[in-house]
């Protein structure tokens, strides 16, 4: 649920499990999914690339940028936000024009 930080190191996580918060503290790597599956208007891709918002993508709520805004949370620099891979998976249907 957040990172935990001594100075500007982070050194630890807090995390629920099983629907209890715990703290593991030790070195800490983030790999994230990325941010495309959340196409709000106060989203990672729309502040980072507001022209991708109207395509298509099959991206869904899981790659939502948490672990973006759970960095930012502890000061954490992130870069090339902008740069994002569009790979032709996804298309509109002609019956569902409005369909990302």
């Amino acid at each position: 649920t957040k990172l935990l930080t001594e100075g500007d190191k982070v050194v630890g996580v807090e995390c629920c499990v099983d629907g209890a918060t715990q703290t593991v503290n030790g070195s800490v790597v983030i790999a994230t999914g990325g941010f495309a599956g959340d196409l709000s208007p106060t989203s990672v891709l729309s502040k980072s690339a507001p022209q991708l918002t109207k395509l298509p993508t099959t991206s869904d709520e899981r790659s939502s940028g948490d672990a973006i805004a759970l960095c930012g949370a502890v000061g954490a620099g992130v870069e090339n936000l902008d740069t994002v891979d569009l790979t032709p998976l996804a298309a509109v249907m002609p019956n569902a024009p409005d369909s990302q």
